[in-house]
């Protein structure tokens, strides 16, 4: 397939799923379960074909083939062929951008319909009739949705032992839409995607990689040698056995390190985004539909909510004329200024 088309067909396939809304309505009835999760098992099959067809044609390095421009010495690359080669450059800058896009959105799609895949895997299952031998959905659909004993009779049952969130499903960026999904969040919503991504981020103690010791041992004519020496892991028990039996038994261990990989919690950074993304929004909308009842049991002086909001509205789209519309820094330092003098004479605020 030509490279323009296979971005064509990722992109057009990319928003069909985006159109295709995700409804949990009565997802504890088996044939609803069922059709989410084949649904969402098609598009993950359809996804990771597209990526291993971007992935032949080069898509994971598109800039490469822009090295060979300006190979040449300026004094031979005439006014035309200069402006020719620019022209080739951008275009070819052009593809190669579209490329990387459309791939990091069918990465992150791939990562997204897995999580949503898992949930639901965990969430409910499939016990034959006759036997009673269990099934996930994966197994069952594997076996033609008959039992290994030959029966086709199943009870859906949910595990409510297991650990599953089918409520994020619809909020996870499903045709690799994260970036929009993340200029979508509030103020709040966006602090608290950068927490939970911190937290995703986090590193715990890895396991022994190498080990580096500085050693000094005697050569053949009695000399010290000081030595930089690497050992596997295999030898973190034993390390000194191990330098004695290659450089003799005065050898001295002078510095000693062991270095240890460190695993994020979860490595992919598509899956990071798009757990962050799911929690942060499906907390978005619980805070928005409670939110108004919390105001009005918090709330009982709306007069002076009204004046803040009017203050704040009024300085936040003032540019006064002694200030550059452009010098943004300087502009909110007087917005901010003005904001919070207004504040100290309705006594809103206090030195604190």
């Amino acid at each position: 397939m030509e490279e323009s088309a296979l971005v064509a067909k990722a992109e057009k396939y990319l928003k069909e799923i985006s159109n295709d809304s995700i409804s949990l309505d009565n997802i504890d009835e088996f044939e609803n379960f069922k059709r989410l999760y084949y649904k969402l098992d098609d598009r993950l099959n359809n996804l990771q074909e597209l990526k291993e067809s971007m992935d032949a044609q080069g898509y994971t390095t598109p800039f490469t083939s822009l090295n060979k421009y300006g190979t040449k010495a300026i004094a031979e690359v005439s006014l035309e062929e200069m402006s020719e080669n620019s022209r080739h450059n951008q275009m070819f800058r052009m593809k190669a951008n579209a490329k990387k896009n459309v791939l990091d959105r069918v990465k992150s799609a791939i990562d997204a319909h897995k999580i949503a895949i898992g949930h639901l895997e965990q969430c409910g299952y499939l016990k034959c009739d006759s036997c009673y031998k269990k099934y996930s959905l994966s197994e069952f659909r594997l076996k033609g949705e008959k039992c290994s004993c030959s029966h086709e009779n199943f009870s859906f049952k949910i595990n409510r032992d297991a650990t599953y969130r089918l409520e994020i499903i619809p909020y996870l960026p499903l045709s690799g839409n994260y970036l929009v999904l993340m200029s979508e969040l509030s103020g709040y919503g966006r602090n608290s995607f950068k927490k939970v991504l911190n937290i995703l981020k986090q590193e715990r103690k890895g396991l022994v990689k190498t080990i580096s010791l500085v050693i000094r041992f005697r050569d053949e004519n009695g000399r010290w040698i000081r030595k930089n020496v690497t050992l596997d892991s295999e030898y973190i028990n034993n390390y000194e056995e191990e330098v004695r039996n290659r450089y003799g038994k005065d050898v001295r261990i002078e510095v000693l390190r062991f270095h240890r990989t460190k695993p994020a919690i979860i490595d992919d950074k598509y899956v990071r985004n798009a757990l962050a993304i799911s929690y942060v929004k499906y907390s978005e909308d619980i805070i928005s539909s409670i939110k108004d009842s919390i105001l009005k049991r918090k709330l009982s002086d709306f007069k002076r909510i009204n004046k803040y909001d009017a203050i704040r509205y009024k300085y936040e789209n003032e540019i006064p004329g002694f200030i550059e519309e452009y010098d943004i820094g300087e502009l909110e330092s007087w917005r901010q200024s003005k904001i919070t003098e207004e504040f100290e004479k309705l006594h809103f605020i206090d030195e604190f």
